[in-house]
């Protein structure tokens, strides 16, 4: 009757731990999905805030080379008015070449290198302040992916403390949540990413 008694308690309580068990495996499942949700969610600002980089950084080198190209603009504007201003004084100065018609024509020609100049200066200001703010704009994209960088590392130690409360730890480290680089996380397809 004694041993009987025991069997039973024995039963009764493999019973509540089996119970326990796979209430508590279910609780585990649910409470992975919900860390998982953190983990997507930061990669996804990640890959956001990549894509954005890379848009500002098109535009920065855009901006760049525009502003080179109007610098190249001004210098060539200076240099030939140099050279124009340089003929009128040799024009003004010759006894032989003093035709009125002649000197207005270098004056107004003269003029209109300068509005050149005016011009090339005004193309080369635009283009310093597009690269200012290309600059800036890239400068504050960079800090949104460091940022998305710091989360995703984040929640990733989040999940492997939670993974290894759940003795899930292997399969946990072999997922491309957990393991792969965070820059060939856009890279996996909708399908591989939602599996993962």
């Amino acid at each position: 009757e004694e041993d009987r008694r025991q069997l039973e308690e024995y039963e009764a309580l493999e019973r509540a731990v089996g119970g326990f068990h796979r209430r508590y495996r279910l609780y585990a499942g649910t409470q992975s999905r919900r860390q998982a949700r953190g983990v997507r969610q930061a990669q996804t600002e990640f890959d956001n805030a990549s894509r954005a980089v890379n848009e500002i950084q098109a535009r920065l080198e855009a901006a760049r080379l525009s502003e080179a190209q109007a610098q190249g603009e001004h210098d060539r504007a200076v240099r030939d008015l140099a050279g124009r201003r340089a003929r009128l004084d040799t024009l003004r100065s010759d006894p032989a070449m003093g035709d009125a018609n002649r000197l207005d024509g270098a004056a107004r020609d003269a003029a209109a290198r300068w509005h050149d100049v005016e011009t090339a200066k005004a193309a080369l200001e635009t283009a310093a302040e597009r690269l200012r703010r290309a600059a800036e704009e890239t400068r504050q994209y960079q800090a949104r992916a460091t940022q998305a960088e710091r989360t995703l590392a984040e929640r990733r130690r989040e999940a492997a403390d939670r993974a290894e409360a759940v003795g899930v730890t292997a399969s946990y480290l072999t997922n491309p949540l957990a393991d792969l680089d965070s820059r060939l996380l856009p890279d996996l397809t909708a399908g591989a990413f939602d599996a993962a």
